[in-house]
């Protein structure tokens, strides 16, 4: 009996005790565990839900396994509603399908297979192998392929890849997939369980981050004007708009899910981990780290050529989709498009027929400087005296790579390795990191004989046809970036002597993908750079200085 209670009702179902004195009635409901645990949950009390969890394991002795993991889903959920991603992933932990965070990045979901191009529908026609291994039989007949398909418009941006997501959560399609290949079981969405039901919040997710971001302090106004834009006190960020608020939180939850998502992967199955390498691969591409998108396409395990193809080619990536090709057993393919799309062949004009002993007479470069600084051609084109290993066929490995990969990879073409797609992205802070960790790569050369300077310079033909696409301090930028990769490249032994199948020297690259006043400014930052090595070579050894 409670105090002051003069009776008890006996009679109820479980859900509710009456109890009654002389002047009241009281109704109390009883709830759950798990409804007490949600209730605290939902009021963004996860603490006091662990802890009332605690206590009952502590003084009964029922399993409650299955009730903290869903305790921790629903935790998950709560932080990242309430603008930290970082204390939801360790929630999330393993306990959550990879697909049901990404409803969220909705642009992190492949197109189903009625959006595929009529290129990739023909590609798939010839069933692809699944495995690293590359088996294809030289005489086996090639579907006719478009390679690098350029698509118009926003087919393909990250609005239309939403728009898709909602079509496949909406419309159920939870197994949806390449019906003419494998059945459902091969779809993208195979095993998906469908929305999971500890996601209480019924909006989008910005839209509970601007409930988040109104619980913070106002910042006063300088005025009274009603139109003047409301800024609030935000812990970690200072006095920001709703707007800044918002581009902060999906950085930091792009960030966080990369980092979370690279930590399941190598215990995640085939399923999962597709899934969680194209998000990586799609996050790694807006965010410009071309390392971690090479990597992810290079040596991912469970990325689908199905759902990458339209998205590489969109986003003109080619070196990546050959790669991918290449590894997937269209070697074929791949060729072609390294050959339509890739080498530096398919940039400049065709080679003239020369004869052998005017390779130099005939030469682009030496046709366009003066014949006084022919002598400075023939310094920087001279072999060096020593020649290191050049690196024409080596294989890429794992590494230090976060990936799922498999002790067994397939030997990519020098065409298709980091350093030639990083120096292909102008992305020298990761090229300076790739070299310091691996020298030798700066000798690659490729199936056509380039080096890693003729690819570089095999860029500056966009400069040659800046007058519609570029500004001049565009091109201004664009140089200044092509001459210090170059810079780079020569302090770790890239060759400027290398020449190409087709007897092009880098230089050669300059003078035929450029125009006249690039190639002066390239020698001569060559020249000075050659000048300043032998002055410090001639320090160092106690000799005189050289006579330039």
């Amino acid at each position: 009996m409670l105090p002051g209670c003069l009776f008890t009702s006996q009679l109820g179902r479980g859900d509710f005790i009456y109890a009654a004195s002389k002047t009241k009635i009281w109704m109390a409901s009883l709830h759950s565990l798990r409804q007490q645990l949600a209730n605290l949950v939902e009021h963004f009390k996860v603490e006091e839900a662990f802890h009332l969890l605690g206590s009952q394991r502590a003084m009964g002795t029922l399993d409650l396994q299955g009730i903290e993991l869903e305790l921790h889903i629903m935790a998950g959920y709560a932080y990242l509603h309430h603008c930290r991603p970082k204390e939801a992933m360790l929630h999330f932990n393993d306990h959550i399908d990879p697909r049901d965070l990404l409803l969220s990045l909705l642009e992190c979901i492949p197109p189903g297979p009625e959006e595929y191009s009529p290129e990739l529908r023909a590609l798939l026609a010839r069933k692809p192998l699944k495995a690293d291994a590359i088996t294809t039989s030289e005489t086996e007949a090639t579907t006719p392929l478009t390679c690098g398909v350029i698509f118009t418009g926003d087919e393909q941006t990250p609005e239309a890849s939403s728009e898709r997501g909602k079509k496949h959560v909406t419309e159920g399609h939870s197994d949806a997939g390449h019906e003419d290949r494998d059945g459902a079981e091969d779809s993208y969405w195979a095993q998906w369980e469908g929305l999971c039901p500890y996601n209480t919040y019924a909006g989008e997710l910005h839209h509970a981050w601007l409930e988040t971001f109104e619980t913070f302090p106002l910042v006063p106004r300088s005025g009274d004007d009603a139109n003047e834009v409301i800024y609030r006190q935000v812990t970690e960020c200072g006095a920001v708009t709703a707007t800044t608020f918002l581009e902060h939180a999906w950085e930091l939850f792009k960030d966080e899910v990369t980092l979370y998502f690279r930590s399941r992967l190598r215990q995640s199955s085939d399923v999962y981990a597709r899934a969680m390498e194209y998000a990586l691969l799609v996050l790694a591409l807006e965010a410009q780290d071309h390392r971690a998108a090479y990597r992810v396409v290079a040596f991912g395990v469970s990325i689908r050529l199905e759902d990458c193809y339209d998205l590489l080619s969109s986003l003109r990536e080619y070196r990546l989709l050959a790669c991918l090709l290449f590894r997937r057993g269209y070697v074929r393919e791949a060729n072609e498009l390294l050959a339509l799309r890739v080498h530096v062949s398919s940039i400049l004009p065709p080679p003239e027929i020369k004869p052998l002993d005017a390779a130099r007479a005939t030469s682009p470069a030496y046709k366009i400087v003066p014949e006084t600084m022919h002598v400075h051609l023939n310094r920087l084109l001279a072999p060096p005296l020593t020649s290191p290993h050049q690196n024409t066929a080596r294989s890429q490995t794992g590494g230090g790579s976060s990936l799922n990969v498999t002790s067994t990879l397939t030997a990519l073409p020098p065409s298709l390795t980091e350093a030639m797609y990083l120096v292909s992205k102008l992305n020298l802070a990761a090229l300076r990191e790739l070299l310091q960790e691996d020298p030798e790569a700066s000798w690659t050369v490729d199936e056509e004989g380039c080096s890693l300077l003729h690819v570089l310079f095999g860029l500056l033909v966009s400069l040659g046809r800046s007058d519609e696409d570029m500004t001049s301090e565009g091109g201004g930028a664009l140089l200044n970036l092509v001459l210090s990769c170059a810079i780079l490249l020569l302090d770790y032994g890239t060759p400027v002597s290398v020449v190409s199948a087709q007897g092009f020297s880098c230089l050669d690259v300059v003078a035929l993908a450029a125009r006249d006043a690039f190639l002066d400014i390239i020698l001569a930052a060559l020249l000075a750079d050659r000048e300043v090595k032998d002055i410090a070579a001639a320090v160092e050894k106690g000799n005189p200085m050289p006579i330039v």
